[in-house]
């Protein structure tokens, strides 16, 4: 995304706002068990990355998904949800995709 950013007091860059968004869209992700501790939810990552994701973390439980334009959010939806895994729409958030219906427990958590 191009963001505006202005210095504050200490001279640190501040956000302001997005002037454009990328296209790239993020899923966060749970997984359990840890990456590190299971070749099954390893695999998970693996299987997104195939599809063209990315994604990044502060530990390998829970993650945040990139997903860029080229890739189908629908085809990620899908096999998230084939997983078992508990995950949620970070950007678009849920209510900017499905603005009319009510949630739906199979696609993420709250």
């Amino acid at each position: 995304d191009l963001i505006e950013a202005r210095p504050d007091e200490g001279g640190l860059l501040v956000f302001v706002k997005v002037i454009e968004k990328s296209g790239y869209r993020t899923i966060r992700l749970i997984l359990n068990p840890p990456a590190d501790q299971s070749p099954e939810s390893q695999a998970i990552l693996d299987h997104l990355r195939e599809m063209g994701c990315t994604h990044e973390g502060a530990d390998p439980g829970f993650l945040a998904i990139d997903i860029p334009p080229a890739v189908e959010l629908s085809a990620v939806r899908a096999y998230l949800i084939s997983t078992g895994q508990e995950w949620e729409y970070g950007d678009p958030k849920y209510e900017d995709l499905f603005p009319d219906p009510p949630p739906d427990s199979a696609d993420g958590f709250d």
